[in-house]
């Protein structure tokens, strides 16, 4: 299976998509796509993280750095208040 269909499928059991909503799973199938290489993927593993501030701050660099719109400089400021 390619990249693209791991976070797709990611993305339907991330939004509940023709399928119950499953964050285990989502993450698995986002987690095989960023390792694979996909940029939104590891974002959307960002925001899946978004209780473990570490992670989540490392999967959002990592997608700033290769992705092709990156976060803005605000963005990037307002990442660590967003756990406070």
């Amino acid at each position: 299976m390619g990249i693209l269909a791991y976070y797709n499928i990611g993305i339907a059991y991330d939004q509940g998509r023709r399928v119950e909503v499953d964050k285990k799973k989502a993450r698995y199938y986002y987690e095989l796509a960023a390792i694979g290489g996909d940029a939104n993927a590891r974002h959307n593993l960002g925001c899946i993280e978004g209780a473990d501030y570490d992670r989540a701050l490392k999967h959002f660099m990592w997608h700033n750095a290769s992705s092709f719109i990156p976060l803005s400089e605000m963005q990037l400021q307002i990442l660590p208040e967003m756990w406070r």
